[in-house]
This record gives C-alpha cells, sequence and structure tokens, in this order.
C-alpha cells in the first residue's frame, strides 16, 4: 500500500463487505508505506460488515488514521504518532496504538487495548461492551476512560453521581462498601485490578456493571485517580439530578427539571439542554459552572427549528447577572428571542458526593 510518495493531505479509504474475507479466513491490510517521505496518507478503514473473518491491520505515519474492525478476531497495531481512532465492533480483538493521543473504542468483544506513550482515551459505552476487556499500558493522568452512562429508555427520574468512591481498594467487598447506590459511582479493585463503575442504581457490583482490566500502578491504589474517568451521561425525560467528578465531562439532561453539578475542576464540562416548541418545558439548574473551562449548549428538540423561542430556563447557581453569550456556546442559531434565561438561583443540593 502507498509504494510512491502522495500528496499533502490524501486519504486511502477502504470500505469492505462480508463477503471479501471467507469464513475462517484472515486478510492483511499493510497500511507501513503510509509513512511517505514528504507526505503520509491517512488510512480510513471500515470493515465492521465482516462477520466470520479476520483481519491483521498496521499503520504508519503521522496523520490521523481512522479504523473500524470486524466482527471476528482482528489485530490492529500502529505505529505512527497521529490521534488515531480504532472502534472495535465484535470479536477478540488485539489493539496497539502508536505514540499519538488515540481513542479506542470498545466493542461487545474481549478487546485487549494498548495504548503507547501517547495521552489515550479508552471507551466504554455499556457493560457488555467493557466485558473481558483489558487495558495493558494505562498511565494515570496521562491517559483517560471514557464511561458512557445512557439512562433515555427509563421511564422514571435518575440520580447519577460520576465520582470516584474511594482510592484503590482490595476485593468486591472493599469497593462495594464504598458505594451509597448511585449510578455512576466508581472505584478500582485492587485484588481483581479492574475499574468498576456501578451503572445501575444499587451498592452491589454484579454484570450489569462496567468492570474493565486496567494494569496496575506501582502503587495499585494510586491506578485510576478522580480526574481519570471522563463520564458522557445521557438522561431521562424526568426531573434527574446529575453529578460528576474531576474528569472532562458531557451530561446530555432530557426535558425535566434537573439539578445539574459539573464539579469543581479545571477541565472542560459539556451541558446540553434540550430545547422545545414551548416555554416551559426545561428547566434546569447548574453547580460549580467555570465559564473560562465549562459550556451550557441548547440543542434543538424535536419539532424545534433553528432560530425560534425554544423554551429553556437556565439558571446558574451563584453566578448571577450572566448573558446567554457566557454560557452558550456554539448554538447561536438554535436560539429565539427569549430561548434562554441566565441567573442565580440558590437551591439545597443533598445528592452530591464529594469526590475522594
Amino acid at each position: 500500500m502507498c509504494s510512491s510518495d502522495l500528496a499533502a493531505g490524501d486519504d486511502v479509504t477502504i470500505t469492505l463487505a462480508n463477503a471479501v474475507v471467507a469464513k475462517g479466513e484472515t486478510l492483511t491490510i499493510n497500511g507501513s508505506g503510509l509513512n511517505q517521505a514528504s507526505n503520509d496518507a491517512r488510512l480510513v478503514f471500515d470493515g465492521s460488515a465482516e462477520t466470520n473473518g479476520s483481519y491483521i491491520i498496521t499503520t504508519a505515519g503521522t496523520t490521523d488514521h481512522s479504523v473500524i474492525l470486524g466482527n471476528g478476531a482482528d489485530t490492529y497495531t500502529g505505529s505512527g504518532s497521529g490521534a488515531t481512532t480504532v472502534t472495535a465492533t465484535a470479536g477478540t480483538n488485539s489493539i496497539t496504538t502508536g505514540t499519538g493521543a488515540d481513542t479506542i473504542t470498545a466493542g461487545s468483544g474481549a478487546d485487549t487495548m494498548t495504548g503507547g506513550t501517547g495521552s489515550d482515551i479508552f471507551a466504554f459505552g455499556s457493560a457488555a461492551n467493557a466485558l473481558g476487556d483489558s487495558v495493558t499500558d494505562f498511565v494515570s493522568a496521562n491517559d483517560q476512560i471514557g464511561v458512557t452512562l445512557d439512562y433515555s429508555a427509563l421511564l422514571g427520574a435518575v440520580t447519577v453521581n460520576g465520582v470516584r468512591t474511594g482510592a484503590g481498594v482490595a476485593g468486591t467487598t472493599a469497593v462495594e462498601a464504598t458505594l451509597t447506590g448511585q449510578r455512576g459511582e466508581y472505584a478500582y479493585d485492587t485484588t481483581s485490578s479492574k475499574l468498576i463503575v456501578n451503572a445501575n442504581a444499587d451498592a452491589a457490583v454484579s454484570g450489569a456493571d462496567i468492570q474493565v482490566s486496567i494494569n496496575a500502578a506501582a502503587t495499585a491504589a494510586n491506578t485510576i485517580a478522580a480526574g481519570d474517568v471522563n463520564f458522557t451521561v445521557t438522561g431521562t425525560g424526568f426531573n434527574d439530578v446529575f453529578v460528576t467528578g474531576a474528569g472532562a465531562d458531557t451530561i446530555n439532561a432530557g426535558a425535566g427539571a434537573n439539578d445539574v453539578d459539573v464539579g469543581v475542576d479545571a477541565v472542560a464540562d459539556l451541558v446540553n439542554v434540550v430545547s422545545s416548541v414551548t416555554t416551559t418545558t426545561n428547566t434546569i439548574v447548574v453547580y460549580n459552572l467555570d465559564t473560562t473551562d465549562d459550556e451550557i449548549a441548547l440543542v434543538n428538540g424535536a419539532g424545534v427549528a433553528d432560530g425560534t423561542d425554544a423554551g429553556a430556563l437556565v439558571n446558574v447557581a451563584g453566578l448571577a447577572g450572566l448573558t446567554i453569550d457566557d454560557v452558550i456556546a456554539d448554538t447561536a442559531a438554535n436560539l429565539g428571542a427569549s430561548a434562554v434565561t441566565v441567573g442565580d438561583q440558590s437551591a439545597t443540593f443533598t445528592d452530591r458526593k464529594s469526590v475522594v
């Protein structure tokens, strides 16, 4: 692949149908030639349609490769310095990236992930997609764990407390002892070398929770710091409570009257507020908003056209006199004449738990 020098910005795009690789066979995609003398090329590979064959894929160079694996037992090895994105689908995969700031998203199979020396993100979308997975070279404060919690299908309000409830502790029982029964709480089990995220509303560790094997630090209790986990949380249509910790978190608030605490930290948090054709649908109170780092964005709900009066009332606790421009980022086209009211609302907020 790419035996001669390419023009700057060239992509090599490969999308394969299921029939390309026979059942039980392996196709090799050798991308070492992407590393050119002057103009490195970018591989955009999509093998997600493959159901029973396997891939061996290599890449090199400085570009940001994008690779979607198939449903077989695939092997990806990257040696470049670009910010590569690798997405697993299913199967037992071995994924190794290079020196860039890479993002590896686990699939429904058992994935072994090695991010290399860059500042990498290892992302897990559900308990099923974390089952049997392992991260081999996690470095606290350099790498991040991305956790998605989606409660949009639930028929009642949720309380999400996405914070570390203790430093590393030894054994499942010790992890359970740190939990209060709120969704999103997490701790590192030094006995099993697993990060455990309580995905449901109990204080017991079970198969419903996100569990990922992560290599222990020199001091095992320090493997996962409070700022190492980034949450993406989607709420219900009811009156939810969201608390997140020291990571760079995204909260997708539903159509209820929501309380959101983005935590006291110096990283960028995003709160998405769903708008409506009415004027009173969504009232949200946001705590610990830092206008230097954090953002509140108005997102069009069903039936809402850009530039219409999108009913969302936003109160930012402790920050009186803010204007829309202070908190709303990159959504000017969504706003009508009275789309958002911003002000100070003092309230008792009893569901928060301190980051440990």
